[in-house]
């Protein structure tokens, strides 16, 4: 087993695998790639930075989807929308890996190299649970021992083979909790449309990269506030306590802190969408109160009641009976015993 003298640590070994193997994709070979990146454009374009070579790419690098999704990156601007450079050491390996195969035309064995990489972090990213088999990561390993050998071949930098021989070393050390709890957080934040629909069972419509900003559309009001009542209250920002503290780490700055805010003009059209909606269900139940009321009259028009049948079907009295037969509208009247107490009368 490639871990085995590994002290043991209160996680499973497939959840330790699946961090050790995050660290090689976004320390190892993001560093070589990078590195390719510049020995390459210095090779086709010499003397031009990769700024330079990205805006002589740019009709092409923005043609397609995927270079359209990158452009914020591959091609950012300040607050004012100016152009400003470019950083490689922020991208990641899908962006590495289009401008590479794209425009810097590798050799066939530099480019299997590179999907390599690239089919490996997508392999982690789309993992239902943060966890990798032994077998699966020994088999990763193996392979990249010889890609790093035959890519360090090629860029001869004898400093970038320091620096991973020391990650490879740091890779193998016994890993803290934290640590893999963060990368663990790291995976969800793959997987964040599924966690914030699990928080409060609403449906994420969109996601932006600036401060990492998405929208949520509810299905019911109560959902709505309780979400707005979260919010407010920070209850949410311990979903991002983990990805806090890799930031942390990787950036040697105790002060970063990450929080989960509705900024004002955001809870102005939540509450304006609120009442739209009300405002409109309103509408639609007068519109329907009416059109029943409607209906209910044409109905008693068409169709008498119960008891106007019942009644038209009692049987006839002795009056009608007698105008049937004699056609005489004046019937004599009839005697009662209550005749001759009122002759008494008179």
């Amino acid at each position: 087993m490639a871990t085995s003298l590994i002290p043991s640590v209160p996680f499973s070994q497939e959840e330790d695998n699946y961090t050790r193997m995050q660290m090689i994709i976004q320390k190892v070979c993001r560093k070589i790639l990078i590195k390719y990146l510049e020995k390459k454009v210095g090779y086709i374009a010499p003397g031009d930075s990769i700024d330079q070579f990205l805006a002589n790419q740019k009709v092409k690098i923005t043609k397609g989807n995927e270079g359209r999704r990158y452009t914020p990156r591959f091609f950012p601007l300040d607050s004012n929308g100016h152009p400003i450079p470019a950083n490689p050491q922020n991208w990641d390996i899908q962006m590495l890996s289009f401008i590479l195969k794209g425009f810097c035309k590798p050799s066939p064995a530099d480019s299997a190299d590179i999907d390599f990489m690239r089919e490996k972090r997508n392999y982690l990213s789309h993992l239902g649970n943060p966890e990798v088999a032994d077998n699966i990561f020994t088999t990763f390993e193996s392979d990249l021992h010889g890609i790093i050998k035959r890519l360090c071949g090629y860029l001869q930098d004898t400093q970038l083979e320091e620096e991973i021989k020391a990650d490879l070393k740091a890779v193998h050390n016994r890993l803290s909790e934290n640590l893999v709890d963060a990368y663990k957080a790291l995976h969800r934040e793959n997987h964040i449309e599924h966690d914030v629909r699990t928080l409060r069972k609403g449906q994420v419509t969109s996601v932006k990269v600036g401060c990492v900003e998405f929208s949520i559309q509810f299905h019911t009001l109560p959902t709505c506030l309780s979400y707005i009542d979260d919010v407010e209250e920070g209850k949410l920002d311990t979903i991002f306590e983990p990805l806090q503290a890799v930031f942390r780490q990787e950036f040697n700055n105790d002060k970063i802190e990450l929080s989960f805010i509705m900024t004002c003009d955001q809870l102005q059209e939540c509450i304006t969408k609120i009442c739209n909606g009300l405002r409109l269900q309103n509408a639609s139940s007068d519109t329907f109160a009416k059109e029943s009321h409607t209906r209910k009259n044409e109905h008693i028009r068409d169709k008498k009641s119960p008891d106007e049948t019942k009644r038209s079907e009692t049987k006839p009295t002795d009056y009608e009976r007698y105008q049937k037969q004699s056609g005489d509208p004046f019937p004599p009247p009839v005697l009662t015993e209550r005749t001759s107490p009122t002759r008494e009368m008179y």
